[in-house]
């Protein structure tokens, strides 16, 4: 009779041996993997959670900076809607027809010398303003009621001579400098533009009343 460890040899017989039934589905995963593989699946996985809680820390900042903001914002958005109501009660003291049927006084100069010394220059410019605009209509010009200051001067840039222009120019830089730039303007400014254009003067007595 031969021993159970020379017949296994003699005969090829194949013994299994067991070895614990303690191994989870994990461990069988990472006896299967290699280890530069797996480091490099722990590190992304890592990054993967840094990166999750940074979007979470940035969200709540945000979320946070939007709370402070919004009241900010609400009373922003009422001011800017506030001055761009004033911006157009503005233009319509100049070109809009309710302002335009303002007669102008008869002497111009004096008026307008009176309301630069008031310390009034936007009134003094405004009122120089429409007297150009009567002297333009006055020579047949045909300026719309609802005419911007920059439809003013397309309107007549063909009809005008090149001093004549360029005086209108500069009095409508002027005035948006003081309307809605809200910047001040020298009284030595308006009385040179009075000053250089005699037929401003004219407008008065020639259209009085259609202003």
């Amino acid at each position: 009779m031969i021993s159970v460890p020379t017949a296994i040899k003699r005969f090829g017989i194949e013994v299994w041996h067991y070895i614990g039934g303690n191994r989870t589905p994990a461990d069988t995963l990472s006896s299967d993997l290699p280890t530069g593989l797996l480091r490099v699946l722990n590190d992304l996985f890592e990054l993967f959670g840094q990166l999750l809680a940074f979007l979470a820390y940035g969200l709540k900042w945000m979320l946070l900076l939007l709370y402070h903001l919004l009241p900010r914002l609400g009373a922003l958005d009422l001011r800017l809607r506030a001055n761009m109501t004033k911006r157009k009660a503005e233009v319509a003291s100049v070109s809009d027809g309710s302002a335009i049927l303002q007669p102008l006084p008869d002497d111009l100069s004096s008026a307008v010398h009176a309301l630069l010394a008031s310390g009034d220059t936007r009134g003094a410019l405004s009122l120089l303003y429409r007297a150009q605009i009567a002297h333009m209509r006055a020579k047949g010009i045909d300026i719309p009621d609802s005419a911007t200051e920059a439809d003013c001067v397309a309107v007549v840039a063909g009809t005008m001579a090149s001093v004549q222009l360029d005086w209108l120019r500069q009095l409508t830089r002027l005035w948006q400098r003081v309307a809605y730039g809200h910047r001040s303007a020298g009284s030595d400014e308006i009385e040179h533009l009075l000053a250089t254009h005699p037929a401003a003067n004219k407008a008065a007595s020639q259209t009085n009343g259609a202003l």
